[in-house]
């Protein structure tokens, strides 16, 4: 699969711009931040996804969810390899806040005083494809999910969008056409 093919960015325009207002419009004092994340040399700091938009809104720094299931082989395997490699772990220490989603588990969410499962946060941001890596800015808006396994080099270019800020200037398609263009 390449990786042009593989980012779904169309859809999540109307449902996820409503899934923003909702966070918006709701008092932010439900949940509580958790450790600053771990320093890029040590294993990643995974967070609750309610945790992580509060960290996130006080750091400043955009979300990365991780969509998973127990019996997903590729999602094993991105924790194993994409997730484990030393270049994204360090950028993803420093960069981004960190949420891991189990899309069938029953544990609750609080966000903004509304309670949630993972599985139904998963079924509204019309998670089907595991994993499916969901990113969002530092408010809490949704920006893209990143669907199927990635693997390290493939992923980079992806973090570098959504850090950049590139995503809110021009389509990933163009951006990475960019990066391959200067790479050359």
């Amino acid at each position: 699969m390449s990786v042009l093919g593989s980012i779904a960015i169309g859809r999540w325009v109307s449902w996820g711009g409503v899934l923003w207002l909702v966070f918006c419009l709701l008092p932010v004092h439900s949940a509580q931040p958790v450790s600053k994340s771990a320093p890029a040399s040590a294993e990643l700091s995974w967070n609750r996804f309610d945790k992580a938009l509060v960290l996130a809104s006080t750091e400043k720094r955009p979300i990365l969810v991780d969509f998973y299931t127990d019996w997903c082989s590729w999602c094993k395997e991105m924790d194993k390899q994409t997730y484990a490699n030393r270049s994204i772990r360090e950028k993803l220490g420093k960069s981004f806040v960190l949420a891991k989603v189990n899309a069938e588990s029953g544990q609750t969410l609080t966000i903004q005083g509304k309670t949630l499962t993972e599985a139904q946060l998963a079924k509204a941001m019309r998670v089907n494809t595991y994993p499916t890596a969901w990113f969002f800015d530092p408010s809490g808006k949704p920006i893209l999910p990143v669907k199927g396994y990635f693997s390290p080099q493939d992923f980079e270019p992806v973090l570098a969008y959504i850090e950049g800020g590139w995503y809110a200037k021009m389509d990933y398609d163009r951006f990475l056409a960019r990066v391959r263009k200067r790479g050359a």
